[in-house]
């Protein structure tokens, strides 16, 4: 999840009347071929269905999943996210083999986003009459028709088109594609050509691999423009062109061609549509936010209540739910499952076994906001500037939800107690009664009683003073049944009592 390994390049071997480059063969097709269609913008569905495939396919050694691609792109966390995952699945220790399809249809092939997916997959095949590429960055800005996006360059956004295009040439080296069409991709700027080096191979390098072959005393002859230098706008690939200049392995016509040109199974074809479980991934991701102040809040309330009680299990609830979405999304893996499991267990210690100590508690609700907080990106230290705009605005939107959480806190402890609606929810105690701990009267006769514990008190119980049965709670420590107790404060319905050393009074 946090580093990016070295992966070497694999490519498909020709047939089934498809045209492709040579390579070695792939592994035999002993295996289930899952088949994922991305059609249309990328968004946390299809980046949940991605993540299952992947799931699937490890969990099936031998197995194959293909991407079939058609679309504008996407979110570039989005994009970041699911290509993460696909790179880490190949090469993993249960390497799966993914396959890159530019399909065709109604967006004519994989752009932006979608050309980043296809680079991170260990093949690339098009359909005939489909493109791939055009990766540039858009931001939020002003523009001579309003507020709107406009194209991102150097000097914007920490420099996020630079970024961008070393992922891109990343991705690229790691299957063993040219880097400089995969630059191209993103930088409108960047020049790309067919070359011929001294040793009569030819080669595609963009114009500052060219530039330091020269300065080098290299002689390089240019054989073919692909991308004019300053063009103005990103690099676009045909398939005819993209097969001609070895950026993809292969053209076919069909997904039934692509099969057979893999040498897999028709048989063992699974394709993976759209599950109610993506929907719920959706809910989830649109709720976020909400589910995370209702938790802050809930939580809140449970501590302000004795004992554990329903704003408790829906506190819990809220965040499990935020966990889960992050978890089904591929965001959530081992780390932050660990940190998230012991953070509750530790807040279990404090309801039931340490009641009172705090420090449990707030140690169990920092590790779950602590996974909860990693889950939202892809990485433990920022890797570049995209990185660093992802932990600044994950930063910013967390730190708005706990204001937000803070401000409704103080609205609880301050208004809630004495509004009318927890007047017609709450029964006025009975007046003039020693046991009910109402009044100045009842205050005077209770506070400094001895009584003895007639229930554990974890911190709440029940206790008897002078043969009458008194709710009360400790200030924290644990009192077993049959411990003698002083009573030291009475507020309202609240009691509080104390362990008497020795049994006796003091």
């Amino acid at each position: 999840m946090f580093l990016e390994l070295v992966f070497a390049a694999w490519t498909a071997v020709a047939g089934g009347g498809g045209d492709a480059r040579q390579s070695q063969d792939p592994p035999a097709p002993d295996g289930p071929t899952y088949v994922v269609e991305i059609h249309g913008e990328l968004n946390v569905a299809i980046q949940a269905r991605v993540t299952r495939a992947l799931r699937e396919a490890q969990s099936h050694p031998g197995s194959l999943v293909i991407l079939s691609l058609d679309t504008p792109g996407g979110e570039v966390t989005t994009m970041g996210e699911i290509g993460d995952a696909v790179r880490k699945a190949s090469r993993g220790e249960k390497g799966v083999r993914t396959v890159a399809f530019v399909s065709g249809g109604p967006w004519g092939g994989a752009f932006s986003a979608g050309s980043f997916l296809a680079l991170a997959c260990d093949a690339i095949y098009m359909a005939k009459g489909t493109s791939i590429g055009g990766a540039l960055p858009v931001v939020p800005a002003m523009t001579p028709n309003g507020f709107g996006l406009a194209a991102a360059d150097d000097l914007a956004e920490g420099k996020i088109t630079a970024t961008l295009a070393a992922r891109f040439r990343n991705y690229a080296e790691q299957t063993g594609r040219p880097q400089g069409i995969a630059a191209a991709f993103v930088d409108p700027m960047l020049g790309v050509f067919l070359v011929r080096l001294p040793s009569g191979a030819e080669q595609v390098l963009d114009a500052k691999e060219i530039e330091r072959l020269r300065d080098q005393k290299q002689t390089v002859e240019r054989v073919r423009e692909i991308q004019a230098n300053n063009s103005g706008r990103p690099l676009v690939l045909t398939s005819d062109v993209a097969f001609e200049v070895g950026f993809i392995d292969g053209q076919v016509e069909s997904l039934e061609q692509l099969v057979t040109t893999l040498g897999r199974e028709h048989t063992a074809l699974e394709t993976l549509a759209s599950s109610p479980g993506e929907q719920f991934v959706k809910w989830i991701d649109r709720g976020t936010p909400i589910l995370i102040l209702l938790g802050i809040i809930l939580g809140f309330l449970e501590a302000k209540i004795p004992g554990f009680g329903l704003a408790g299990i829906l506190s819990t609830l809220c965040f499990a739910l935020v966990f889960y979405g992050r978890y089904l999304l591929g965001a959530a893996e081992w780390l932050e499952a660990i940190l998230f499991l012991l953070g509750l267990a530790l807040i279990a210690v404090e309801l039931f076994v340490v009641p009172g100590t705090l420090y449990s508690g707030v140690l169990g609700g920092v590790l779950m906001a602590l996974s909860l907080f990693l889950s939202f990106q892809s990485f433990l230290i920022p890797r570049d500037a995209i990185d660093v705009n992802v932990l600044v605005h994950n930063l910013v939107w967390g730190s708005g939800i706990f204001l937000a959480a803070v401000v409704c806190m103080v609205g609880i402890s301050r208004y809630l107690p004495k509004s009318p609606l927890m007047g017609r929810l709450a029964l006025a105690p009975p007046t003039g009664v020693e046991g009910s701990a109402s009044g100045a009267a009842a205050e005077r006769a209770l506070v400094g009683r001895v009584a003895t514990a007639l229930t554990d008190l974890r911190p709440v119980g029940i206790v008897e003073v002078d043969g009458r049965r008194v709710d009360a709670m400790t200030e924290g420590s644990y009192i077993s049944r049959g411990t003698a107790v002083r009573v030291t404060e009475v507020d309202g319905n609240r009691v509080v009592v104390e362990a008497v050393a020795n049994g006796n009074p003091a």
